[in-house]
């Protein structure tokens, strides 16, 4: 019977050691598996603690700055040992949106204020003013900045900013468009140009029709 009950006490008492929580003091990026250095309830400091993350996803939980509240860590340690600590969650109070989710909904978000929310209508991509927004699928980008816009694919090259359109073709011609009667021209060129007042589709001003020197004969 004693063997029994020590048993029992044993195995309730790693159980109870088993999860416990903490704080984050630091994070280190460059073995294969994230380590984290925690602080504990007790306030002992746990180095080199593993951190799992899901297969397909990274994060690097930002550290606190002076007065700042710590990110929490949960903690288990395998076996009840407290010589195998490994952190299987992180929270962050400080940077958590406020804005509430619809049931189904997902949402991506760092401490600057850039957030990916799959939402119940569609997918919304946000960055605040001085970042971006960037797709790149082989050699074709699409870089969103605050009042610009730039496509690039190859050497071709497309911006719209400040109510004009801007680019350069096959990395040779230049051809620059305005809205203002929505007119259009070639860099190099005043002979091929085009105007069509906005309000009619009319073309007032240029050439009606346009030919220039195919950018990519071999397509």
């Amino acid at each position: 019977m004693t063997t029994l009950r020590t048993g029992l006490m044993d195995a309730a008492r790693r159980a109870y050691l088993g999860l416990t929580r903490g704080t984050l003091v630091s994070s280190d990026e460059k073995p294969k598996l994230q380590e984290l250095t925690i602080r504990s309830l007790w306030g002992d400091k746990i180095a080199g603690v593993e951190h799992w993350h899901r297969y397909g996803l990274r994060y690097c939980v930002p550290e606190a700055k002076g007065n700042d509240k710590h990110p929490d860590v949960l903690v288990a340690f395998l076996g009840g040992n407290s010589s195998h600590p490994v952190a299987i969650a992180t929270a962050d109070r400080r940077y958590r949106p406020n804005r509430e989710l619809k049931p189904g909904e997902i949402e991506y978000f760092d401490d600057q204020g850039q957030f990916v929310r799959f939402a119940r209508d569609g997918v919304e991509v946000e960055a605040p003013v001085g970042k971006y927004v960037r797709t790149k699928v082989g050699n074709a980008t699409l870089k969103v900045e605050n009042g610009k816009i730039t496509a690039t694919v190859g050497n071709a090259t497309m911006t719209i900013e400040n109510g004009k359109i801007t680019g350069i073709v096959a990395g040779k011609g230049q051809f620059v468009a305005a809205t203002e009667h929505a007119a259009i021209k070639i860099k190099g060129r005043p002979d091929l140009h085009v105007t069509v007042d906005d309000a009619s589709g009319n073309i007032i001003a240029g050439k009606e029709i346009v030919t220039a020197p195919d950018p990519y004969p071999n397509d």
